[in-house]
């Protein structure tokens, strides 16, 4: 655990094999690695948001439980105290400068 939380990686073989392919940054990382970068953080959502603690029930829904699950997902993915909980993120950005060939 102290090597994931200190470098974002997992090196032993005693690991689940999916913690030892990646790269595992946290919701503060990503928007400092958008700044560096001279880019303007213009979203940031949980793309998965609490999707993966549920999925079992998610994949049981009727359609129109789902479209409430989705409703309810679109409606806070982007809610700053929910980003860590996803699998997964996405920050989208704009470079503040223009690009020079």
């Amino acid at each position: 655990m102290t090597e994931l939380l200190e470098t974002g990686c997992v090196s032993s073989p005693e690991a689940d094999r999916f913690f030892r392919v990646g790269y595992f940054s946290t919701p503060n990382e990503m928007e400092a690695l958008l700044q560096e970068g001279s880019f303007t953080q213009l979203r940031h959502a949980a793309t998965d948001g609490i999707g993966r603690l549920i999925s079992a029930g998610v994949n049981e829904f009727t359609p129109e439980q789902y479209q409430c699950w989705l409703n309810y997902h679109l409606a806070t993915c982007e809610e700053p105290s929910l980003l860590g909980a996803s699998n997964h993120g996405l920050v989208i950005g704009r470079k503040s400068q223009p690009l020079s060939d």
